[in-house]
């Protein structure tokens, strides 16, 4: 007796859809944030997201500066401002440095926030390789090693013009403090506390 087996296409049955939120991503650097902002940046494609995208196709919203919607296109403050369609979700996934006042524009009831963060050291070889170029503190160093046996010396002397990558670069991208001192960071530490009320999900890219 031949026995037929019914074979049915993925395609006849209902296919899962999203929850209808908006999505918060804090894209930090170096820290793989690119591999997971590719992934949402095709959920958000395939489900029609309205995009807030830098303007002068950058990559990143005022990264200097903590006003971050001052670098946004026109068409992105018309969406944030809610003069535009509101029936879509909004997605957010470029560089910026952390400001609780963006998620004036992403409502808890409907957002979800996300971000991704890394042990610094391991990541603090690759911001040298990445910033080699740019950083005045490594390009003085010259090299990585130059640059560990005497930190301090290289981050004081140009203290007042890029030594935000010469620290921990991650936490300004979180909206800590630049001058990450001792003593400040003891005072700052707190803040981490308020990640697990702000944030839904917090990425590690190191294995447990």
């Amino acid at each position: 007796t031949d026995i037929q087996v019914n074979q049915s296409k993925t395609s006849d049955y209902p296919q899962p859809q999203p929850k209808k939120s908006s999505i918060f991503y804090m894209k930090t650097h170096k820290t793989g944030s690119s591999t997971l902002q590719n992934i949402l940046y095709k959920l958000g494609e395939k489900y029609d997201y309205h995009f807030i995208i830098p303007r002068d196709s950058s990559n990143l919203f005022g990264y200097a500066v903590k006003k971050w919607d001052i670098w946004m296109v026109d068409q992105a403050k018309k969406l944030l401002n809610q003069e535009i369609d509101n029936s879509k979700p909004r997605i957010l996934l470029n560089h910026m440095r952390f400001d609780p006042s963006v998620l004036n524009y992403f409502p808890d009831n409907n957002t979800l926030k996300i971000t991704i963060i890394r042990d610094p050291a391991t990541m603090f070889p690759s911001v040298f390789s990445h910033y080699k170029k740019e950083c005045h503190a490594f390009i003085a160093a010259r090299t990585l090693e130059n640059f560990l046996q005497n930190p301090d010396f290289f981050t004081e002397k140009y203290f007042k013009i890029d030594q935000t990558f010469s620290h921990n670069n991650m936490l300004y991208d979180l909206g800590f403090s630049k001058c990450l001192k001792k003593g400040y960071l003891r005072e700052e530490v707190c803040k981490i506390e308020d990640w697990k009320n702000i944030f839904h999900f917090i990425f590690f890219l190191e294995r447990g």
